[in-house]
């Protein structure tokens, strides 16, 4: 063959022989090298350009940095049948170091931060089939492997960018042998996996491939691996336990993958983003059940001892709602109208209790079916109570439950909240976690509705305002400590976790229900059936939403609602409107409110489109709207009809995200009308203007003797009224503990109190229970009873303290209703002595029903001794890890006997408080904070705080210290005023 002009002249042989090289020689002409030179620069040049005016555009496609090539190497990890826990390589840097000093974009393009530590999305999934088999007790496996897991798990992925590497998510497994990763499309193409690494920073799995994978082809991923199942944590695969009757404990293997936890419990792409179907196996004790979130299908023998458990294929499913519960529990079951099977699950002592949950969840899941114009999908969904598990757990067909949801009267809200979550969130999946409040949010609305239609008789979307609005608006006028509901979240876990937090429950559900009101009727509900319809199975983005809405209001009220809903989900707060009247006209202003420590700072430069509704005394029942505009500082509102002597009322029926203040004249008049007729005031803009006005008072923005004189005439309206007045001055009361200027709502308290009492009596709907639970964005059940109980009501203290002398004289017959016992058991211990309290120690020890052992646990805090409290808390060291102990710690801080040694309890104990739940965790520092007052308190709380890294608590920390900050300026305030009153 001729030779060519470029030719290589190898002088080594070409058999892989090791025989001596010579250099090789390259033959050209001078023409050719000169042709070489010019082109050389010619590219050189062009390079430069593309890079300089190209913009790097790998955020967009997902494409990572250049990984540094690690050193070849044939080590595989841990091959032993049955492995423990090992320590994984250190990862492989991503990016390497360097130094930014006058660093352009141009020379040295920088990546998205927020992007750092994303999946790449060069493959997609496309179907999992996964195999587990957990190891709960000793005689389930070899030696010391009790409490671990064994797991294959196979991927098909797709190829959409041109990669030589897989990236997926692992954290906490032990990967045995090397992965396999072959072609699909054609048969097996044999082994494509060079080598792998771990990144533990960003828990990567990287599969380096010997070749490039090939877009719009398939390939298939098989890892073998071991887990650990937690024993402390809630999270990924996990270990739940309870006694029975006989005091024989029995264990259970469950999940919690939203977090992102699922690579805790299988290598995956372990982003909302990643859906796929997944086709789930799990081998399981023959004495034990497996349940996922497809129907199963058959169950084998594999031997004496094991069998495997086949589930249906549930299809287009993020990893963090994918669930697996191996247990020995028992059901009842139903059907919906639909033919849809429902269960629910419970340890075998309650099975007899959770017929009132069954009814509920049938009720409710054939309610939405309707509402949603869209059936649910599966054919079966689950509802399982377990004994270790914070809230409930929406997982698509297998919904856990804290145990105590489901039994007896069962938690309706929470039960009506999880099925709501099977189209917002399971059907239609957010994108990423930015936009979580599309889950929560909706199914936060979505269960006031719901619960309306069980007919509950609390009316709770009519008091919507009152149950959650309200306390989102609280924490929202506080926003250093808060986010916006759209706000840039990075991969980080406790960045993630600190997503699923009540305020994004709250304010998400708040700004849905004002865009139910401002929508025209049917406009609402057609934009969301339309968003289900058109996202089922798929991601979306709060954009998509607004898209559907803008679109079924496009020939009603023709509203931009991305123009309108941008304002309220990537801006912080919530505004005030300050109305001033002229003659007939209104002029009315916005400003962002904040009433935050330290004062003022920033500047209020945030506007928002506002639905400002409004009323007046002419016409107090057909309220007219008009919206405010960020563009327009000032927003001209024409009073028609009304004279000039008229009141005037904004946000009518407290539909708005926003707080309302007026001219002087204006508030006299409202003041005037309460105290003359209330009732011309619905029952919502009542309580609204109650809960408001103390708000702006404390701002400074209107005065005290306005507040307090309308506060006073409204609270005379209605049993509703009288609750909201006693909330407000409980909550004043606790911050005066100590201060003489007490005794002047201590006696509006108890008067306000014993009139409730009155009306109420021993109603179970309005006691308190602990040991059921509330789900994460419910306003607290003002329980009248207990407070009657607590101040010395005679009648009250009576009945409590007869039931508890029965009970003592009779152990074996309990005649207080379930809803009463936590009452009986709290008083009997308060007004009792010494001997009360060791009968309530013995039943402590002694009851083997979950439930009583929750009352007793938390009603000996109830005590009046010091000496005994002590003792009693000396008890709960951090080793016993008692799930019960943040029932225990937040009683123990609302009896002013015990709010220090609470305080004490959880700075000692705080970090394992902090690893068992950051949710409960959270919740204790601010209940066990909020009535901090005083300097002294608020050194010890910054004390507490200095150098510790709070995580994914950081923001209930930052919260309670700005409460306490203003927690003492309004004692402050508060005494001053008292002290120019009393002169």
């Amino acid at each position: 063959m001729a030779r060519s002009q470029f030719e290589v002249k190898e002088n080594a042989s070409d058999d892989g022989s090791t025989g001596s090289r010579k250099r090789n020689v390259v033959e050209c002409s001078v023409a050719h090298l000169a042709f070489v030179i010019l082109g050389f620069c010619v590219v050189t040049t062009a390079v430069a350009l593309m890079v300089y005016y190209i913009p790097d555009r790998s955020g967009i496609i997902g494409t990572k940095a250049p990984i540094e090539e690690p050193k070849r190497t044939t080590t595989v990890y841990t091959t032993e049948s049955h492995p423990r826990q090992t320590t994984l390589p250190d990862s492989t840097p991503t990016v390497p170091a360097r130094s930014t000093a006058g660093q352009t974009t141009a020379e040295l393009p920088t990546e998205d931060p927020l992007m750092v530590g994303r999946l790449p999305r060069t493959v997609l999934p496309r179907r999992y089939l996964l195999n587990v088999r957990p190891y709960l007790y000793e005689n389930d496996g070899p030696l010391n492997s009790s409490y671990t897991f064994d797991g294959w798990v196979r991927i098909k992925v797709e190829c959409v960018v041109p990669t030589d590497e897989i990236v997926l998510h692992s954290y906490a497994l032990t990967v045995h042998g090397a992965p396999n990763v072959t072609g699909s499309d054609y048969g097996d193409s044999g082994q494509l996996l060079d080598h792998f690494t771990f990144d533990k920073d960003n828990m990567f799995l990287v599969l380096k491939l010997k070749e490039s994978l090939q877009p719009r082809k398939n390939y298939e991923i098989s890892i073998e691996f071991t887990g650990l199942l937690d024993k402390q944590d809630v999270a990924g695969f996990y270990v739940s336990e309870y006694y029975t009757n006989e005091g024989a404990k029995r264990l259970t293997a469950t999940t919690q993958m939203e977090g992102p936890h699922a690579r805790r419990v299988l290598p995956c792409f372990d982003e909302p983003s990643f859906k796929a179907s997944f086709d789930v196996q799990i081998e399981h004790r023959s004495d034990m059940i497996a349940l996922s979130n497809g129907m199963e299908t058959s169950t084998i023998q594999l031997d004496n001892h094991w069998s495997r458990t086949y589930f249906k294929r549930v299809g287009d499913m993020p990893t963090y709602l994918l669930a697996m519960v191996v247990h020995d529990f028992q059901n009842v079951s139903g059907t919906t109208e639909d033919g849809c099977l429902v269960r629910v699950w419970i340890q075998p002592e309650y099975i007899l209790n959770v017929s009132t949950a069954l009814d509920y969840a049938i009720r409710i899941q054939t309610f939405f079916n309707s509402f949603l114009d869209m059936k649910y999908p599966l054919e079966k969904l689950d509802h399982i109570g377990i004994k270790k598990m914070y809230g409930a757990m929406e997982n698509w067909g297998l919904v856990t439950y804290d145990e105590n949801l489901l039994i007896d009267e069962a938690d309706d809200l929470t039960i009506t909240h999880e099925v709501s979550h099977q189209w917002f969130g399971n059907l239609v999946t957010p994108e990423w976690w930015d936009d979580i409040w599309l889950n929560e949010g909706f199914a936060n609305y979505h269960q006031h509705i719901g619960m309306d239609y069980l007919d509950s008789g609390q009316q709770e979307y009519e008091n919507f305002y009152q149950m959650t609005m309200s306390g989102a608006l609280e924490m929202d006028i506080k926003y250093l400590v808060v986010s916006a509901l759209k706000d840039p979240v990075s991969s980080n876990v406790d960045d993630i976790d600190g997503k699923i937090v009540t305020f994004t429950y709250v304010k998400g559900g708040s700004i849905t229900f004002m865009m139910k009101h401002f929508l025209s009727d049917g406009v609402f509900e057609k934009g969301i059936r339309n968003y289900l319809k058109e996202r089922a199975y798929k991601n979306a983005n709060v954009d998509d939403l607004w898209e559907e809405l803008t679109y079924a209001d496009q020939d009603v009220g023709k509203h931009d609602m991305k123009k309108i809903m941008d304002t309220w989900t990537l801006q912080r707060g919530a505004p005030l409107v300050t109305l001033n009247r002229t003659g007939d006209t209104i002029v009315a202003t916005q400003e962002r409110l904040y009433t935050g420590f330290p004062h003022h700072p920033d500047p209020f430069s945030e506007r928002y489109y506002i639905p400002l509704t409004y009323v007046h005394k002419s016409d107090p029942n057909n309220s007219m709207t008009v919206f405010m505009e960020p563009a327009t500082a000032e927003t001209i509102v024409n009073l028609e009809g009304a004279s000039q002597d008229d009141w005037y009322l904004a946000n009518f029926l407290q539909t708005g995200y926003y707080f309302v203040t007026y001219d002087l004249q204006n508030w006299q008049r409202i003041v005037d009308q309460a105290q003359k007729d209330p009732n011309v005031f619905s029952h919502l803009n009542q309580i609204g203007m109650m809960h408001q006005v103390r708000l702006l008072a404390r701002a400074g923005i209107v005065p005290y003797n306005i507040s307090d004189s309308l506060i006073e005439a409204l609270s005379k309206s209605s049993q509703g009224t009288r609750k909201a007045a006693l909330e407000d001055d409980m909550l004043d009361l606790s911050l005066l503990r100590g201060q003489r200027s007490r005794k002047v709502i201590e006696r509006r308290v108890l008067d306000n109190i014993n009139r409730l009492y009155s009306e109420i009596g021993w109603r179970e709907a309005t006691t308190t229970d602990p040991s059921t639970s509330r789900r994460i964005g419910e306003k607290p059940r003002l329980d009248i009873t207990s407070l009657a109980c607590f101040h010395g009501n005679s009648d009250c203290v009576n009945q409590a303290t007869t039931l508890f002398k029965e009970l003592m004289d009779n152990p074996l017959i309990n005649s207080a209703k379930p809803a009463f016992r936590y009452l009986v058991y709290c008083n009997g211990i308060r007004y009792g002595g010494q001997v009360e309290w060791d009968f309530a120690w013995g039943q402590l020890l002694n009851t083997s029903v979950d439930r009583e052992k929750t009352r007793w646990a938390v009603a000996l805090t109830c005590s009046v001794s010091p000496t005994a409290l002590t003792r009693y808390i000396d008890t709960l060291d951090g080793s016993s890890r008692d799930q019960n102990v943040f029932k225990i710690i937040s009683a123990l801080a609302d009896n002013p006997i015990g709010t220090d040694m609470a305080w004490i309890y959880l700075q000692k104990n705080w970090e394992w408080l902090l690893s068992e739940s950051f949710q409960s965790a959270s919740n204790l520092l601010l209940s066990t904070a909020a009535s901090f007052s005083t300097t002294d308190k608020l050194q010890e709380l910054l004390d507490f705080g200095n150098g510790r890294n709070f995580g994914r608590a950081q923001q209930a920390y930052d919260t309670a210290v700005m409460q306490a900050h203003l927690n003492i300026e309004w004692v402050a305030k508060y005494e001053s005023n008292q002290e120019t009153i009393s002169k």
